[in-house]
């Protein structure tokens, strides 16, 4: 029978376990880098969203104002301001009309005779959101009609 000797280098010390390490270290700092961006991207498009919902509510909340105006003349006969509120898809909007200016002078390109005069009003809607999302809109419009 034959023995068999085996020798050992010794000039190897096994340097693949710090490279491993080091490598595994990288690839999970890479990972928790990665996570923490998603969750603040989550975040921003549900900021994102939120403001959304306030900007289209502020938008739905002049157009209504805007339909009041036009359906109840009389009532922007007074001078004074008009204001209400309303809940547009759970989100609060305040609405102001208010009459900025009374003319005789009607705006240019009109060709109207006679004796009429132009009312300059504001509509400004106001929506806000319980996780703190706001937007503030304003549209101008002018009435024309017969003096008064």
């Amino acid at each position: 029978m034959k023995t068999r000797i085996m020798v050992h280098n010794t000039k190897q010390h096994g340097v693949i376990m710090p490279i491993a390490m080091i490598f595994l270290f990288f690839l999970s700092m890479l990972g928790i880098t990665l996570l923490q961006e998603s969750v603040l991207e989550q975040l921003m498009a549900g900021n994102t969203q939120q403001l959304h919902r306030a900007f289209h509510a502020a938008e739905s909340g002049l157009a209504k104002a805007f339909t009041f105006a036009r359906d109840n003349r009389s009532a922007l006969g007074s001078g004074t301001d008009l204001r209400f509120a309303t809940q547009i898809d759970n989100v609060r909007v305040e609405s102001r009309i208010q009459r900025i200016a009374k003319s005789k002078t009607l705006p240019r390109g009109f060709s109207l005779r006679g004796e009429f005069t132009a009312h300059h009003y504001a509509i400004e809607a106001y929506a806000s959101i319980q996780s703190g999302a706001q937007s503030t809109h304003v549209r101008g419009f002018t009435v024309i009609g017969p003096e008064t």
